[in-house]
Order: C-alpha cells, then structure tokens, then sequence
C-alpha cells in the first residue's frame, strides 16, 4: 500500500508542478507563502486552536442544552468535558480541515491579487514554486487527513515523505519575507510618488 501512496503522492506534486505552469511563478509564490504560514499556524498554534475549538464548543452546546437554568450544570458540563468536538490527543481531523481551507483561500487570493504569467519565463518559473506547493500539500493530507480515512498504517509512509519539508519550509519562509519586503517597499514607493505629485501641483 505504501508504494501506490508515494505514487499517489508523486502524481499531487506533477499536478501541481503542471498548475504552477498554467497560474505563473508570481500566483504560485502567493500560494506558496499562504502555505508556509498555514504551517506555522499548526505547528506552532495548533493546540491553542484545539483549546480554542473545544471551548467554544462547550459553550454553544452547554448554553444550548440549558447549562443557565439548569439545577444541575455540572451535570451537562461533565460529558461535554469528556468528549470534546476535538480530542486535544488526535487533533488531525481538525489539522486536515484548516489545511483544507488554507488550500482553498491562498489559491483563491493568488487568482484574485496577482496577474497571470505574461509570458512563458514566468510560466516556467511558476513550475518550481508549484512543485513545492504540490510537495507541501501532499505531505500535510498524508499526515493529517490519512490517519482520519485509514488509520495509522501511513506513519512511515509520511515520515519518509516529510523528510524534505525541512528545507521546503525554509525555501518557503524565505519567500514569505520577500514578498512582505517587496510589498512593503512597493507601498513605501508609492507614498513617495504620491507625495511628489502633490508637491509638483502645487508647485
């Protein structure tokens, strides 16, 4: 089964390469960039968002069950306790969804902020960054959302894909700082023009 997944997996990532061909390197960066801090977030956040899920979740349910007038609110306070929405012990259902989501808003974005490629170096371009992309993507469905569809049998299967995202990541940082440094240069640009303008206007 482990080879027909790194099959699987082989095929997302030359999809992606091929999408990166069609969207141009500057749609693919964007994308990029959305991914990389959709890493961050679970990495670094992703217990704070189980807690965060799980409170909520308490709240509604408890509030609509009648916790505020009922004569015994520990009573519906202690099943829904112990069985959160998100079990804080196996978070990848909830990992899986907001990767999903994060797919779905940084390839939306990128259409909707960025040109498409003006020619066919930008096209070319776009190949790398969607393979890194399609890497990405493929290795965050086969550690989060496999285990929720099979099991844990993919464990290895996983960890010897993940192998990369490592450097993957840190290609992908990277790309985040200088498109946060470009726009900000490119905003810095424009107040400069804008206020050269008025002067020689008024001038």
């Amino acid at each position: 089964m482990s080879n027909v997944v790194l099959y699987v997996v082989g095929v997302v990532i030359v999809a992606f390469g091929v999408v990166g061909f069609v969207r141009g390197w500057l749609r693919e960066m964007i994308a990029l960039a959305g991914l990389v801090l959709g890493w961050a977030a679970v990495l670094l956040g992703g217990q704070l968002l189980v807690l965060v899920v799980d409170r909520a979740y308490l709240m509604v349910v408890s509030t609509a069950r009648g916790l505020f007038d009922s004569p015994d609110p520990a009573g519906i306070l202690r099943p829904l306790r112990a069985n959160p929405l998100v079990d804080p012990a196996h978070p990848d259902p909830l990992y899986a969804m907001i990767f999903a989501l994060i797919v779905v808003g940084v390839y939306f974005a990128g259409a909707r902020s960025a040109p498409g490629p003006d020619g066919l170096p930008a096209q070319i371009l776009g190949v790398p960054v969607g393979l890194m992309n399609g890497y990405l993507l493929a290795y965050a469905l086969l550690r989060y959302a496999a285990p929720v569809v099979v099991g844990d049998d993919l464990a290895a299967t996983a960890r010897l894909v993940g192998q990369y995202v490592t450097p993957v990541l840190a290609v992908g940082a990277v790309v985040v700082a200088g498109l946060a440094l470009a726009t900000l240069r490119g905003k810095g640009r424009g107040i400069r023009l804008g206020r050269g303008a008025r002067a020689r206007s008024r001038g």
